[in-house]
């Protein structure tokens, strides 16, 4: 894929590096190239290989369904252990 971008800040083959900061992860100017197979600055460096990141969007009504799904899960495991523990059981 052939585009006129000159870095590679949004290539699909960059792993960028973040810093931890105080409510969140930062990003910072350097990355990992899996086609260099080096650090690079990813403001300044580029290549004949850059395609375009796709995002990963993962729909949040799944996420919410499948943590209650869990919850319930462990619910009921609670439940059987205080039931064993009291000997109901």
């Amino acid at each position: 894929m052939s585009t006129e971008n000159t870095t590679c800040s949004r290539c699909r083959f960059l792993d960028r590096y973040y810093t931890k900061g105080v409510k969140h992860f930062d990003k910072t100017d350097f990355g990992w190239c899996m086609h260099k197979n080096k650090s690079i600055n990813v403001r300044e460096d580029c290549c004949d290989r850059y395609e375009l990141k796709k995002s990963a969007k993962i729909p949040s009504r799944r996420i919410q369904v499948c943590l209650n799904d869990l919850l319930t899960e462990i619910t009921e495991v609670r439940k059987i252990l205080e039931a064993e523990s009291d000997g109901e059981v």
